[in-house]
């Protein structure tokens, strides 16, 4: 995935019984098993749901400005009072490339400015 594009995660899920105040989630971890974003479908704004029988659920990043790497995506279900949970981390793992040189693991892409005299020079990351 070059840095900078969108992804779309997308989860397809069946239920046997209704299952209310579900909540779907969606982390991304770096090499280090470090959580580098992590977000839940309540924490986005949409209320928790009553599921009953097949569906999805998709979470789109409309840009994934990460550094080189390789990242490990966990998405998951859960109710809010916890009884109810489901993780599918069966890792999942996707890689970006990135053209900057820049060291870390986000592409923030700043803009440098430098000004002598009335003079400037301009770059951006």
């Amino acid at each position: 995935l070059p840095s900078g594009d969108p992804m779309t995660v997308a989860v397809g899920f069946e239920t046997r019984h209704p299952v209310d105040d579900v909540v779907f989630a969606v982390a991304i971890l770096n090499d280090a098993n470090e959580n580098i974003y992590s977000a839940n479908t309540s924490i986005l704004g949409l209320e928790p749901q009553r599921l009953s029988g097949r569906g999805n659920a998709t979470f789109r990043f409309p840009s994934v400005s990460l550094l080189d790497g390789s990242y490990k995506l966990h998405v998951g279900a859960h109710s809010l009072d916890g009884r109810v949970s489901h993780d599918h981390n069966r890792d999942c793992t996707f890689v970006v490339s990135s053209d900057t040189k820049a060291a870390g693991i986000v592409d923030l892409a700043p803009e440098a400015v430098i000004s002598i005299a009335g003079a400037e020079q301009r770059a951006t990351g």
